[in-house]
């Protein structure tokens, strides 16, 4: 990847530490942290929402809101990311749609259960009971693709796990953006990549885990996916930023799946920020990023 950095991001970057990074360290309790970033001003000048047509409805017992052409044969389903505590279809299904619209899907996004109120496992219930419901619907697992960026990075590979204890039939492959896979925390760049990260902090996600997964063990493969067996998972691509706090998540998540024969891919990203690619519609770096998910999921 490139070594520099187009003036685009770099005001990205710049607006990040005015604005997010100052409410991620704020030790915020989740449902304020919640409210501030949920709020519309908010998601106006931080996120592209609102891109593509939208509809809520119920997947298998579970709000989602899809976008884009129904009559197109493939979908991707798309986690959001927020730490299990925030987020949701509104904040993401901007980027969302423009990943499906590379690859000529549709795209469903579930609003999944939060914690404190709704703690593990339910966030990985709703998921396994969306990917039911569209294989219910009638559709192909092999023309279903799973994504998801941070906390939804994390969900993607977890419903990848249980997808394979529940011997259900495996999707065409997942795309995980700057996944959160450890929830143990014992990546070293937590440590070493405090000072670049634009977004979070060590400290609060040291501290976010306790609310999502509260008396089961945080090594758990479906809390962690980075301690789960990967044998028999279809094929993943992986975008991390090089210098994200999580990025080592990423890293031991893609060793750990080659060596378990899994065909997987790391695409590292000079300097860019936690999830950058959901500034797509201002940053090249973020296209060109969404463009290799295109291709990724075209292949399968």
């Amino acid at each position: 990847m490139s070594n520099s950095l187009s003036w685009q991001a770099r005001i990205v970057k710049f607006a990040l530490h005015r604005t997010l990074r100052k409410i991620m360290r704020a030790d915020l309790p989740p449902v304020i942290l919640r409210q501030k970033i949920e709020q519309p001003g908010f998601l106006k000048r931080v996120f592209i929402k609102n891109q593509g047509g939208s509809g809520k409805k119920t997947l298998n017992g579970v709000n989602v809101q899809w976008a884009g052409d129904p009559a197109s044969k493939k979908v991707l389903l798309y986690f959001h990311g927020g730490g299990y505590v925030f987020g949701s279809p509104s904040t993401h299904r901007g980027l969302a749609d423009r990943i499906a619209r590379t690859f000529d899907a549709r795209t469903v996004i579930p609003d999944y259960r939060l914690a404190p109120e709704n703690p593990f496992p339910a966030a990985v219930d709703d998921a396994f009971a969306c990917y039911q419901g569209l294989l219910e619907t009638g559709m192909d697992a092999e023309d279903i693709v799973i994504a998801g960026d941070s906390a939804g990075g994390g969900l993607t590979a977890a419903l990848l796990l249980k997808i394979k204890d529940e011997k259900s039939p495996m999707p065409a492959g997942a795309m995980l953006l700057s996944p959160w896979l450890d929830l143990t925390c014992s990546g070293e760049t937590l440590d070493t990549n405090e000072d670049y990260e634009d977004m979070l902090s060590g400290k609060m996600i040291r501290m976010a885990p306790a609310y999502y997964h509260t008396t089961t063990p945080p090594d758990h493969p479906y809390v962690s996916p980075l301690f789960g067996d990967l044998q028999g998972l279809p094929p993943i691509l992986v975008q991390v930023g090089t210098k994200e706090l999580l990025h080592s998540d990423s890293t031991r998540f893609v060793d750990k799946a080659e060596a378990a024969g899994v065909s997987v891919e790391l695409q590292e990203f000079h300097l860019q920020p936690h999830v950058f690619q959901i500034f797509f519609a201002f940053v090249p770096e973020a296209r060109t990023a969404i463009d290799r998910l295109g291709a990724f999921a075209r292949g399968l």
